[in-house]
């Protein structure tokens, strides 16, 4: 799925009005009046303590350097602590997190006009996306250079660019983690009960970073129907996509994937009983067959699809309205649509060929010859990290008789294939011209696996080294089956690299007619996350799933409230701010600028979030602040940091 992700190009439909929905930049939304209160000095009070921490939102609580952000997020540095949980009494108790990295927003440098010059030199699509990735290295060198992090993001498309600097602090220390901060892994429904959050700490110097541009922790939490603001470095969206997009996607690339999917199972489950690397790719295999039906039953039942043809009926119509508009605007998307049609051909074909990398032995060979041809000459060239993972595999687990198994399984579903989306190459080698015999293949395939040497663990090893020379003398089978199909592997990348980059020239002469459009509606365009710092706005709100359910917006554990309390103890809230599906932990305020939470998760309607905003049936999901003090109450290490954040009645 995800190369098809990686080409799912959207198309900006208009703007969807609804409060609750949009990823904006700060100013932008200063300059939205969605929220009076939200002014420029506001927007920035807000913002400049929040720090990037992997793909996640942290936020500065005290001016002695503690950050705090979702346990869920830090789960390749936490895992081995979650149940446990962790407190440190004092400082030396701090424990350092290798590999982890904080990144502070410093100033903004608006190049639009800089790097557009330079690429209107330009005479083709390629040319200009090859002097655009250019550009971006040197800004990213020269900052280098100079002791600074920078990174040059695109927004709408390439229609305008920023070079947002960033304050790196590469001394990050876990201070406190409650036990069992993560519950649930999955969308669990509510009410939750997660205490997902954790405190560390920036060091410089090996020194408590110290900063006065802290965010306090707001005691009282939050009410219903209050409105938030959460600031998320959100990833990548496709909420513009168009309706023949939307349609592709679920009509004929989802229901293909299902298919596929439920097909390889059933091939393994002949095998997991005994092979425990059947038994773990089935087990992987199944939960993305569930990501998809979970989709696929959402768009049945939402209005994803309706939403993406009503927007687009009235974006054609206000073209076709005026004769200046149709000679100004509709080339731009008779363009779009003639390359998003051969994109969706291409990610058919793609669809099935990505499955061949589970048939691990000829995806060994191709990848061993793939790391030859781009080290040829280099005399300490090292694997990449996706060769690596897949030669430790091979060397913990491997049964030839699956492998073949899934190879043949396979070829079996390339062949499937219109003709005019088959391989020559592929099908030559296999003897697939005149259809599919299965008894021919696997005949074949069953003298391939036979002869093959890389079926030991020492002669794969050596093949790391191997000069681009000795591959194409070899004997092996496979090493020839991959110096086979490089030729054909080069064309589909040059293929796809020239659809990419025509496709991006053209949706940014669309997006010039999607801001146009929405201006003259008076409505504001948010631009697709990228990767940089949005904010989301939003209200604390229950929802109702069904008929006759309404689900409050506040879960209350009663067995951890104090014995002749009056109020219980708040856990986690509810709230309507826009997220994308994959949610990372993101710091959660109100309008003055105190946090109320961490949000970490979703529940209801969630799994289409990438691609519209479900304000009715889809919540985001915050650990209340009234629940993060709680909990460091508890012990006098959690009652020391009350003190730093400046919490102490």
């Amino acid at each position: 799925m995800n190369r098809f992700c990686t080409f799912f190009i959207s198309l900006l439909m208009g703007f969807a009005v609804q409060a609750s929905e949009g990823f904006w930049l700060g100013q932008q939304l200063a300059n939205s009046k969605l929220l009076p209160q939200l002014t420029s000095d506001r927007i920035q009070a807000l913002t400049s303590p929040v720090f990037r921490l992997g793909d996640c939102g942290a936020v500065l609580v005290s001016a002695d350097g503690l950050l705090l952000t979702s346990a869920s997020c830090l789960k390749p540095y936490l895992a081995a602590r979650l149940s446990a949980g962790f407190a440190a009494e004092q400082l030396s108790a701090e424990i350092k997190l290798a590999g982890l990295t904080a990144y502070q927003e410093r100033e903004q440098q608006d190049l639009t006009v800089a790097i557009n010059r330079q690429l209107n030199d330009t005479t083709t699509a390629i040319q200009r996306s090859l002097r655009q990735t250019e550009l971006e290295q040197e800004l990213v060198s020269r900052c280098a250079a100079q002791g600074r992090h920078c990174q040059l993001y695109s927004q709408h498309y390439g229609l305008q660019f920023t070079l947002q600097y960033y304050q790196p602090y590469a001394d990050v220390r876990l201070v406190y983690l409650p036990a069992m901060a993560v519950v649930n892994e999955i969308d669990s429904g509510w009410p939750r009960y997660d205490a997902d959050f954790v405190l560390l700490r920036l060091y410089q110097h090996d020194k408590p970073m110290q900063s006065q541009q802290f965010a306090r922790i707001a005691p009282q939490g939050v009410a219903e129907q209050q409105q938030i603001v959460v600031a998320d470095f959100v990833g990548q969206s496709k909420r513009y996509s168009s309706a023949d997009e939307v349609r592709f996607m679920f009509e004929q690339w989802l229901p293909q994937a299902q298919s596929g999917l439920r097909r390889t199972l059933a091939v393994l489950q002949q095998f997991s009983a005994q092979d425990a690397s059947a038994m773990s790719l089935a087990a992987t295999l199944q939960h993305q067959h569930t990501k998809l039906q979970r989709m696929f039953s959402e768009y049945q039942h939402g209005q994803l699809i309706s939403r993406r043809q009503q927007l687009q009926q009235q974006l054609k119509q206000w073209i076709t309205a005026s004769a200046v508009r149709q000679q100004l605007y509709g080339s731009a998307l008779q363009r779009f649509n003639q390359l998003l049609q051969q994109q969706q051909q291409m990610a058919l074909r793609d669809l099935v060929l990505d499955n061949l990398q589970y048939a691990r032995l000829p995806a060994l060979a191709v990848q061993l010859y793939q790391h030859a041809l781009a080290n040829a000459g280099a005399s300490d060239a090292q694997p990449t990290a996706a060769l690596e993972q897949q030669l430790q595999q091979l060397d913990s687990a491997f049964d030839a008789r699956v492998d073949l198994e899934l190879a043949l399984h396979f070829l079996a579903l390339y062949a499937e294939l219109p003709a005019a989306l088959r391989l020559t190459a592929l099908d030559q080698y296999f003897a697939l011209s005149d259809g599919f015999s299965r008894e021919i293949v696997r005949h074949k395939l069953a003298a391939i696996y036979r002869q093959t040497e890389l079926n030991r663990s020492e002669v794969r090893q050596a093949w790391r080294s191997a000069t681009p020379l000795s591959f194409e003398q070899s004997d092996d089978p496979l090493i020839n089956f991959a110096v086979a199909m490089q030729p054909t592997s080069e064309q589909l990348a040059q293929q796809r690299t020239a659809l990419t980059v025509q496709l991006a020239q053209a949706r940014a002469a669309l997006m010039e007619v999607i801001i146009a459009f929405n201006d003259a509606s008076g409505q504001l365009t948010y631009a697709e996350a990228n990767g940089s710092l949005r904010l989301s706005v939003g209200k604390v709100t229950g929802y109702q799933p069904q008929d006759a359910v309404w689900y409050m917006p506040f879960s209350r554990p009663q067995h951890l409230a104090a014995p002749g309390s009056q109020q219980s103890l708040v856990a986690n809230f509810l709230s309507d701010a826009d997220s994308c599906g994959d949610m990372t932990g993101a710091p959660t305020f109100n309008l003055d600028g105190a946090v109320v939470g961490i949000m970490y998760a979703g529940t209801g309607q969630r799994a289409l979030a990438d691609w519209h905003h479900e304000a009715q049936l889809g919540r985001a999901v915050h650990v209340d602040s009234r629940f993060i003090i709680w909990h460091l109450q508890q012990s006098a290490a959690g009652r020391s940091i009350l003190q730093q954040m400046r919490l102490t009645d």
